[in-house]
């Protein structure tokens, strides 16, 4: 039922009313992107302790959720309409700023402000080169949090947006968290020359046989794969993007062919 009330009327602005970056896949795959949001941030929540507050906490997740997938990859101008929609489903979002501006605070069971995230005052870690000092925005912020909780519960994550816009660094600055006891990371750089085979060459380079068919990296870590410049690589006559295509593959049936 609070699906119902949030995403239908979602993904009906979505198509009328909203301008994206890059055109969603289709309802099927956007409705997807709320289930795994939703997941993401609802995971150590025990919903039945909850009683009475369980709908009003649901009407919050699931809003949330919408946000962070229907309407996340809008345009600037497309996101007041957004704002708009939202709290006509249901008014529980607070009326001082933007739905883009809170985050679900668990602790609290409540939104906050992203601002409220922010290091007051921050301080670079000493040493640091000037080149290398990131300062910390509310862009950042909700990033690192949205990429960091969908990254735990090993969900792809597609970033898209105009060039200089800091979607490399939002990934490096989550990459460089990371705790190398459990976590390994591989970067690959696309360019119009690269292959479906030397990208499968890249990642199997990195990882290791541990029972009969079954890879992966070394120490019995999980590893994450950052793939950079995602259009980069040439089509080929029929239209299609090889080193894409097999990346798909693995996404989908977490297998792909041995080429040996």
């Amino acid at each position: 039922e609070v699906f119902d009330k949030f995403v239908p009327k979602c993904l009906s602005c979505l198509h009328r009313d909203c301008q994206q970056l890059v055109p969603q896949a289709g309802d099927p795959c956007t409705v997807q992107g709320v289930c795994r949001v939703f997941d993401a941030i609802s995971g150590k929540l025990d919903f039945e302790s909850m009683g009475e507050k369980m709908g009003e906490v649901l009407d919050k997740l699931v809003s949330f959720s919408c946000v962070w997938s229907i309407g996340a990859g809008l345009v600037e101008s497309s996101r007041i309409t957004f704002d708009q929609c939202l709290r006509e489903c249901e008014p529980c979002y607070p009326p001082q700023a933007s739905v883009y501006d809170y985050a679900f605070a668990a602790d609290k069971m409540d939104f906050a402000l992203w601002e409220e995230r922010l290091p007051n005052p921050f301080k670079p870690p000493e040493g640091t080169p000037f080149h290398r000092i990131l300062v910390p925005t509310v862009d950042t912020i909700r990033c690192n949090f949205i990429l960091g909780a969908l990254a735990k519960i090993e969900e792809a994550v597609l970033g898209v947006g105009n060039t200089g816009t800091g979607k490399t660094v939002a990934f490096q600055q989550l990459i460089s968290g990371l705790d190398d006891s459990v976590c390994t990371s591989l970067t690959i750089n696309m360019s119009a020359g690269t292959t479906s085979h030397a990208t499968q060459a890249i990642i199997e380079g990195k990882i290791e046989k541990r029972i009969k068919n079954k890879y992966g990296p070394p120490g019995n870590r999980r590893m994450i794969l950052f793939v950079d410049e995602l259009n980069m690589p040439r089509k080929d006559l029929f239209g299609s993007q090889p080193p894409l295509e097999l990346l798909r593959q693995w996404v989908d049936y977490k297998a792909w062919y041995d080429r040996e």
